[in-house]
């Protein structure tokens, strides 16, 4: 089984993880408002000492995607590629839609209709994208109020970051799985999962960058 960095910024913490043979060997994560451009390189050289695994023994290395943070996405994306290209090494893209969805177990999954992940973007709106039970997509990911999701279905979880959040703004009585927030280790294991396939390390923006320039 190959070896895998798991990296993940874009969303509420950045943290770092290594896995090989089905298991972590080391990980680290911290949860500040800012400043993770300056955490996230010692991070990864610190969890790839304690793992006792060298960077050329390293196979893939992956960070989540997004959607999430605009420079959280860039920075672990940026990291991954500049380090898989100067090892020689695999990377890849990590969507938190995907990896949200795959931390619900099969049994739960089973229990409904389809999983609609739901992911802050911190404004009055949700990045959301709907899942069947296998994790098969059923939409593409989009930014949109409420009342402008549609739900095709009578049985729907709800999961990610933004989950609880969406379900009072509906008024509607939604199950959420609260356990749906994707950390390094999750990218990790969903990247060995996949590695047959895996998406390029590329950013997945699902709307324009909401940035205000100072004047």
């Amino acid at each position: 089984m190959s070896v895998v960095l798991g990296i993940e910024c874009a969303a509420s913490c950045c943290s770092a993880a290594i896995l090989a043979d089905g298991k972590i060997l080391a990980s680290e994560k911290v949860c500040l408002p800012s400043g993770y451009p300056e955490i996230l390189v010692p991070m990864v050289q610190k969890v790839v000492a304690a793992s006792g695994i060298g960077y050329c023994d390293i196979d893939i290395m992956a960070a989540s995607a997004g959607a999430g943070s605009f420079t959280g996405v860039r920075v672990g994306l940026g990291t991954v590629r500049a380090m898989a290209l100067t090892a020689g090494k695999k990377s890849a893209g990590i969507s938190n839609f995907a990896a949200s969805a795959f931390m619900i177990p099969p049994e739960e999954r089973n229990k409904y209709e389809a999983i609609l992940v739901v992911l802050e973007t911190r404004r009055k709106d949700f990045y959301v994208q709907l899942f069947a039970p296998d994790l098969t997509p059923l939409c593409e990911p989009s930014a949109s109020f409420v009342n402008e999701v549609s739900l095709p279905f009578a049985k729907v979880l709800l999961a990610g970051d933004a989950a609880q959040r969406f379900k009072e703004d509906s008024g509607k009585d939604f199950p959420v799985f609260t356990d749906s927030i994707p950390d390094a280790e999750t990218i990790a294991f969903w990247t060995a999962e996949h590695q047959v396939n895996l998406p390029p390390a590329a950013p997945l923006y699902v709307s324009e960058a909401h940035v205000t320039v100072n004047k």
